[in-house]
């Protein structure tokens, strides 16, 4: 069964390459244009943010009370990004990559799911900071849009949804196992309805429940230990601004940092507020809306977005390809300590 998973999310994969390859054609077309020096700092600072990744998950499982390598985590979080987007599940697919990381070092998958939680909202905290920025930019402008305010809203809930499902855990623990036992006996309702079985085990969620809310507490007992993840959250994001940048200078574009601040900001707010999986034609369509927005000619924007993507989707999705495949071959178990 597990070969068989990894081998129909390959041919999603592949299925999905193949589905978008004059999209990949024609990005490996423009960087053939581009300065080579420029080029090769993207491709660095592309492999640079994937490490700070794997080493802010390192971070969080270490107040989790899980020891795990950082070579093996740079492998998780590449092989879950190339899931997430070839098999778009609201970032379940994602999840299963760490939980199933879990079942295999043997260690609990709930703290593997807290740690999946906690990563995700540190990101989304720097989504915001960065997006906030560029929001400062577009009012200066007079450039804001009920849209984007709209994102933005959606943004600020999920953020604040997910902190406040984790401020629950620490200090009401039994309110969330009420809140996820009331979830859980709707979706067997529903799955009772139209299956005939129930999909949840009661028993089993809850149990998972609490040893999410253990991990919480823990997490409450040294506060501290989530500082350096957060702030690789935001040094995550301005890596990513750095290879924005970069790209500029290899096409030798002018552009004011205003500019480049402003479209940032879209576009990793796009990345998650998307109705396709990590944005894939949304993002591209609001990047090149918003720097003709700010003055830049339309060649320009559409070459600039073209190798940005390439860099921030493309490469990392290649590389998740080859992640995912190679994943399961990590034998050792990890050490988790006792907190």
């Amino acid at each position: 069964m597990r070969r068989l998973i990894i081998l129909i999310v390959i041919t999603l994969g592949v299925y999905f390459f193949l589905a978008h390859f004059a999209e990949f054609d024609q990005a490996v077309l423009a960087v053939q244009k581009a300065d080579l020096v420029y080029i090769l700092l993207c491709l660095g600072l592309t492999l640079l943010w994937q490490v700070n990744m794997a080493a802010s998950y390192k971070a969080i499982y270490h107040a989790l009370g899980v020891e795990e390598r950082l070579r093996d985590l740079i492998l998780a979080v590449t092989a879950s990004f190339f899931s997430n987007v070839v098999a778009p599940t609201a970032g379940a697919s994602s999840l299963a990559v760490f939980i199933a990381r879990a079942r295999h070092r043997e260690y609990s998958s709930a703290r593997a799911a807290l740690a999946f939680a906690l990563f995700l909202e540190f990101d989304y905290v720097s989504i915001l900071t960065f997006t906030g920025i560029g929001f400062f930019v577009l009012i200066r402008h007079n450039q804001l849009t009920a849209p984007e305010i709209g994102a933005a809203v959606i943004m600020a809930a999920l953020t604040l949804g997910l902190a406040a499902l984790m401020a629950l855990g620490i200090y009401s623990g039994h309110q969330l196992v009420r809140f996820f036992n009331f979830v859980t006996d709707h979706l067997n309702r529903i799955s009772g309805r139209l299956l005939q079985r129930e999909i949840v085990n009661c028993q089993q969620a809850s149990e998972f429940v609490l040893e999410i809310i253990h991990g919480l507490r823990a997490v409450k007992k040294a506060p501290r230990r989530m500082l350096i993840p957060a702030l690789l959250g935001l040094s995550g994001r301005m890596i990513q601004l750095g290879i924005f940048m970069l790209v500029f200078r290899a096409f030798q574009i002018d552009a004011g940092l205003e500019t480049i601040l402003a479209s940032f900001g879209l576009v990793i707010l796009f990345l998650i507020v998307s109705p396709t999986p990590y944005g894939v034609g949304v993002v591209e369509g609001v990047l090149i809306l918003s720097l003709i927005s700010m003055q830049v000619n339309a060649d320009s924007a559409a070459l600039i977005t073209i190798v940005y993507r390439m860099f921030t989707f493309w490469v990392p999705l290649l590389l998740g390809l080859a992640a995912f495949r190679w994943l399961g071959h990590s034998s050792s178990p990890a050490q988790p300590r006792v907190s």
